[in-house]
């Protein structure tokens, strides 16, 4: 019993305050969620404080989707990974936008700077497809707690366009990878984001568009994360 005190104690304090302001997805209509555990890689020396990396799956896809995606960066730069899986089961195209998700994603991520030496400086979110439009409205609503955000694909989302707030104290690093307009079908969104935001107080925004590469490229081209990574560990806060 002591023990269980003590690490719901240290949850409590390593806790982290979220907005958890939601978008609408067009394509989600309140259909039935479903639970699932949470999926980590840790590496093996926490002597110190690591990076946390939280990559949010696409439609159809699931955890191990983005531990395998990610397990080669997180070795060899030693970085906690928690990719989730969303409520939703993942062959459904509304994953991320049910009630439950914003909550979910919440205590996780709380779990995971209990249980862990989190550098709370650098705190990053990455997603693809339908995961790109969660991490980069959750990310925009906790610019607080995230570092910078990176995303790959993005899927079109009602609302994803308006993102707004009052000034806060930095403006939240936004790296946007997609293919180009005659290989990726979410070229369009992404050239969009890019165009919104360009000028926004709150959001600085980099996009990079990959000719020949498709929608799922991001599974099979060589060094993409490598680069994503790269963008995202120059920024702390």
């Amino acid at each position: 019993m002591n023990l269980v005190l003590v690490r719901v104690a240290k949850s409590l304090r390593n806790a982290v305050a979220f907005d958890n302001k939601e978008i609408t997805s067009e394509r989600s209509i309140g259909l039935k969620t479903m639970a699932t555990e949470n999926e980590i890689f840790v590496p093996e020396d926490l002597s110190v404080t690591r990076p946390l990396l939280i990559a949010l799956h696409g439609g159809g896809r699931d955890s191990q989707s983005q531990l395998d995606l990610w397990q080669s960066v997180a070795a060899k730069e030693q970085i906690i990974v928690l990719a989730p899986n969303s409520k939703e089961p993942p062959y459904i195209q509304a994953t991320w936008f049910t009630p439950d998700d914003g909550q979910l994603l919440v205590d996780k991520v709380n779990e995971v700077l209990g249980r862990y030496p989190v550098d709370k400086s650098r705190i990053y979110c990455f997603g693809h497809s339908v995961g790109a439009t969660k991490a980069l409205d959750w990310g925009f609503h906790n610019r607080h707690i995230f570092a910078a955000v990176a995303v790959h694909s993005p899927m079109q989302a009602s609302g994803i366009y308006q993102l707004n707030g009052g000034p806060g104290p930095r403006r939240l690093p936004l790296g946007v990878w997609s293919g180009a307009e005659s290989s990726d079908s979410n070229w369009h969104c992404a050239s969009a984001l890019e165009y919104a935001y360009k000028e926004n107080p709150n959001v600085a925004i980099s996009l990079t568009v990959i000719p020949d590469h498709p929608h799922n490229g991001i599974y099979t081209r060589p060094g993409l994360t490598d680069e994503i990574w790269e963008f995202l560990k120059q920024h702390t806060l």
